[in-house]
């Protein structure tokens, strides 16, 4: 068992020098945090929110690279249009 780990967490990837990993709740993969695997300390690192956020449903598959420069993300997003009729009879 790894302290701090929770049962609703999924492990994003390991932090460049090995002593600490990023993980997100599986029901909000939005906010990262990056635990300490000595301490079992968890600390918030990052938000993740598309430039564009109309429409996302949902953020799946995050991966973070070991220096934690880049992310990518799995984006699921719906959009729709709406139509205003007037003067229908």
């Amino acid at each position: 068992m790894v302290p701090g780990i929770q049962p609703n967490d999924s492990v994003l990837g390991f932090v460049e020098v090995g002593q600490a990993v990023y993980v997100a709740l599986k029901t909000e993969r939005s906010h990262i945090f990056r635990l300490d695997l000595e301490r079992g300390q968890r600390e918030f690192w990052k938000l993740l929110r598309p430039s564009e956020p109309a429409g996302v449903r949902n953020i799946q598959n995050v991966r973070i690279t070991p220096n934690g420069r880049t992310v990518a993300i799995e984006l699921y997003r719906t959009i729709s249009n709406l139509y205003l009729a007037t003067g229908m009879k």
